[in-house]
């Protein structure tokens, strides 16, 4: 689906694969920019998205075998401790399951956070040049005392 607007909306049928979900399938660039979700907008742009717009979950992100793999976490999280005599940790058993996101979406918030210090300090670096430029020397060799 294209969609020009020059005074009304224009849409025309092209074959193009589907642009359903693919963030399993995007390169880390693509997941970090959310670049893998332009067609979809797109199609959302020039028209009401309906479900089939949508596409499929890969089998590995589907609730089932979330849930699969979160109640093996639970089983053994509950037998270790059974035998440490304590209480079952449900957050433990959450991060073991999302460990790797939790990383890598805390390593982009910290660089973010950094690439926003860049801009200001940049600024500073820049105007502390000027100024230093403008300013007349203090002490000149063979000038007025």
């Amino acid at each position: 689906v294209r969609c020009k607007r020059k005074g009304e909306l224009q849409v025309t049928e092209v074959e193009e694969p589907p642009r359903g979900y693919r963030h399993a399938t995007a390169h880390l660039f693509s997941q970090a920019t959310f670049s893998w979700l332009t067609g979809l907008l797109w199609v959302g742009y020039c028209s009401p998205l309906e479900i089939e717009d949508l596409g499929q979950l890969p089998e590995e992100e589907t609730t089932e075998r979330q849930l699969n793999l979160f109640n093996c976490i639970y089983e053994k999280e509950k037998n270790a401790a059974r035998n440490e005599n304590r209480r079952v940790s449900l957050w433990k058993c959450y991060f073991k399951s999302c460990w790797r996101r939790f990383l890598l979406g805390g390593f982009f918030k910290l660089l973010g956070d950094f690439v926003g210090f860049v801009g200001p300090l940049g600024i500073m670096v820049i105007l502390e040049y000027v100024a230093a430029i403008q300013k007349p020397p203090d002490n000149i060799i063979g000038g007025n005392k």
